[in-house]
C-alpha cells in the first residue's frame, strides 16, 4: 500500500518545478524588454530558487520511501538541474547590454520570443503532463534549432563583412547561443516530464 509520501511528492514536485520555471520565464521576458527598449543594464545577481531547494530535499526524502518509483525521483532531480542551468543562462543574458545595432536588437527580441515560448511550453507540460502537448513541443525542436543556426550564420556573415562591427556583434552572438542552450534545457524538461504523463500519482 502506498504511503502518504508518494502522492505528496508526485503532486507537489511538478508544481514547485513549474513555479521555479515560471520565474525563469519572467526573467527572460525582462531581458527581452531591455533589448527591445534599448536600455542599459547593470550587473545581474542570480538568486537561487527556494522551490528547487525544496525539490532536492523532497527527492532525498522520497528515495527513503519504498513505494516511490525511482524514475519519478530521478526525473525531478534532472528537471531541477535543467531549471538551474536555465536560470544561470538567463542571468548571463540579462547582463548583456542592448546592442547598438538595431537589427541585432530585433534579432535578439525575435529569438527571445521563440525561447520564451519553449520555456512556457515546459511549464505547461510540468503542470498538465499532457501527452499530445509533450509530443508537439518536442517536434518543434528541429525547427527552433534551424532558427538559432540561421541567426548565428547571418550574424557571422555580417561580422566577416564588417570587421569594425565585430566587437559590437560578439555579445549578440553569445546571447543567441545562450538562448539556444536555454531552449535545449527547456526541451529536456519537456522530455523528462513525460515520466509523469497520464497520472500525478505514480504506481506503488
Amino acid at each position: 500500500m502506498a504511503t502518504n509520501a508518494t502522492p505528496t511528492f508526485s503532486q507537489e514536485v511538478p508544481a514547485l518545478l513549474a513555479g521555479a520555471t515560471r520565474r525563469s520565464a519572467a526573467q527572460l521576458a525582462e531581458a527581452r524588454l531591455h533589448w527591445r527598449q534599448n536600455d542599459d543594464r547593470g550587473p545581474v545577481t542570480q538568486i537561487a530558487s527556494a522551490d528547487l531547494a525544496d525539490v532536492d530535499l523532497m527527492a532525498i526524502d522520497a528515495l527513503r520511501q519504498p513505494t516511490t518509483p525511482t524514475g519519478w525521483v530521478l526525473a525531478a532531480v534532472r528537471i531541477s538541474e535543467d531549471v538551474r542551468q536555465i536560470d544561470q543562462l538567463i542571468a548571463n543574458l540579462r547582463a548583456i547590454p542592448a546592442p547598438r545595432v538595431a537589427t541585432h536588437r530585433e534579432q535578439l527580441v525575435r529569438l527571445a520570443d521563440l525561447t520564451g515560448a519553449e520555456v512556457e511550453a515546459a511549464i505547461d507540460c510540468l503542470m498538465r503532463a499532457d501527452s499530445p502537448q509533450l509530443q508537439r513541443t518536442l517536434d518543434e525542436e528541429a525547427t527552433l534549432d534551424r532558427w538559432y543556426d540561421q541567426a548565428v550564420i547571418e550574424l557571422a556573415e555580417e561580422l566577416a563583412d564588417d570587421h569594425g562591427g565585430a566587437p559590437e556583434g560578439l555579445p549578440a552572438l553569445a546571447a543567441i547561443r545562450s538562448m539556444e542552450r536555454i531552449s535545449g534545457h527547456a526541451q529536456h524538461v519537456v522530455a523528462t516530464s513525460s515520466v509523469w504523463t497520464g497520472s500525478r500519482t505514480p504506481p506503488a
